[in-house]
């Protein structure tokens, strides 16, 4: 037993860096040979520290403060190594990974620092003590760091890193608080308490501001990315709307024109009955007392029509009156369109059925739209994750539709219930 602990505390660096690994592992993308990889990976590292290139003492302090630096950044750069071979993410998120590591386990270390100081001031020598928090803290220190930087990441799961250059400036701060936590240590033994206090608090600052905006960054210039993506979706739906405006109009106009000339030119009765049949359906354009309404409905009742799937509306459209006509477009088609989609793939032609519902309630207009489905599908703070393997570039239907509610001050939930998918809206009536 004493021969692990003395082995452990040898290579105490490596073990806590590859424990402070694990609060960021969720960020990368992993396959069926990555666990093995991962051991083997693993096993290399601690073989490394064993051999005497590892090791770093010298005949001088400069010497030994040098070759130290070298060795801890020969492990982290072996350690990094490993998760880019590990796992199928590119190497600018493996980066990301290793230096939140590398800055989580230098945070560990500094509140370890701390501990130990306090404990030596006041006379605790306690050997099971020490242990004690040594795995308390270490344990604590991981989850708090993925609680503050990887968590909203991960929850995301589409993140994307833009700024290369913050990855290099973070690379070259590592470097930097490695060098200084090394000339550091030197001195430690011989600096009074309450400046070694301080050194050690302002190290640990230092570090945590670094993780901290590190990710902070990346969270932000993904939110940026999708909000661009949602409002060229936007503007994309301005242009569909006037695309689907035009083309009902001119149907329409078609089909009055249709209607005259066909009386007089069938003589047959039944013929012309069911040309007039034809025609009909062909006119039943939906009146909801707006117009931006009028053509999302119609074309979504003749797109159900032609796949099967049974398409009901209650909808009193002057409620929504006050909407500018594209937020309109996009809130309506982002629901239909998904659910449309899902519908078309379902086999039991009872189950295939979409009702949309505009009503007034409690002086504000409620939005409902369901449809069947046959498995509750994931949600992600509260919003439906896309079942597309492409993540990254699908699922910012649903995001529009949040933007837009939340643009006019409106409220969205979606659900799940009894095989049954349910999108409900709030918005104010004067929105």
């Amino acid at each position: 037993m004493e021969a692990i602990v003395d082995f452990f505390q040898r290579n105490f660096f490596v073990f806590e860096i590859m424990i402070c690994y694990v609060p960021y592992i969720p960020l990368l993308k992993s396959d069926k040979n990555t666990w093995w990889k991962l051991l083997i990976a693993a096993a290399v590292l601690i073989g490394y520290s064993c051999l005497p290139i590892a090791r770093y003492s010298g005949d001088s302090r400069i010497v030994s403060n040098v070759l130290a630096m070298l060795s801890f950044l020969s492990i982290f750069v072996i350690s990094l190594v490993g998760i880019f071979l590990s796992f199928k993410s590119n190497f600018c998120v493996c980066i990301l990974c290793g230096i939140s590591a590398y800055l989580t386990q230098h945070i560990f270390f500094r509140v370890r620092m701390l501990t130990l100081s306090l404990l030596q001031e006041y006379g605790v020598d306690l050997e099971w003590v020490n242990y004690c928090y040594y795995w308390g803290e270490l344990i604590a220190v991981n989850i708090i760091c993925w609680f503050c930087t990887a968590r909203s990441l991960q929850k995301r799961g589409n993140f994307k890193i833009n700024n290369k250059g913050l990855l290099m400036v973070a690379l070259l701060s590592m470097v930097v608080v490695n060098f200084l936590n090394t000339v550091s240590m030197s001195y430690s033994f011989t600096m009074p308490f309450v400046p070694l206090l301080s050194f050690y608090l302002y190290a640990l600052l230092d570090c945590v501001i670094l993780l901290y905006c590190l990710y902070e960054n990346i969270y932000v210039k993904t939110i940026e990315d999708e909000v661009k993506t949602v409002q060229t979706l936007w503007q994309e739906d301005r242009k569909r709307y006037e695309i689907s405006k035009n083309s009902m109009d001119l149907l329409n106009m078609k089909i009055h024109d249709l209607k005259y000339r066909i009386s007089n030119r069938i003589e047959d009765e039944t013929t012309l009955q069911e040309v007039k049949t034809a025609i009909a359906e062909c006119d039943s354009l939906l009146h909801t007392n707006n117009e931006v309404l009028d053509v999302i409905l119609s074309q979504s009742k003749m797109i159900c029509d032609s796949k099967g799937i049974g398409f009901s509306c209650i909808v009193d459209g002057k409620l929504l009156n006050a909407m500018s006509a594209g937020d309109l477009y996009s809130l309506f088609c982002n629901a239909i369109d998904n659910a449309v989609e899902y519908l078309d793939s379902v086999e039991d032609a009872e189950k295939k059925s979409l009702s949309v519902t505009v009503k007034r309630h409690n002086e504000m207009a409620l939005i409902q739209i369901e449809n069947f489905v046959s498995d509750e599908p994931k949600f992600v703070d509260g919003l439906p994750q896309t079942t597309k393997p492409d993540k990254q570039n699908h699922g910012f239907g649903v995001k529009s539709m949040k933007y837009i509610v939340k643009k006019y001050g409106g409220y969205i939930n979606f659900s799940a219930e009894d095989n049954t998918f349910r999108v409900e809206i709030v918005l104010p009536i004067s929105c």
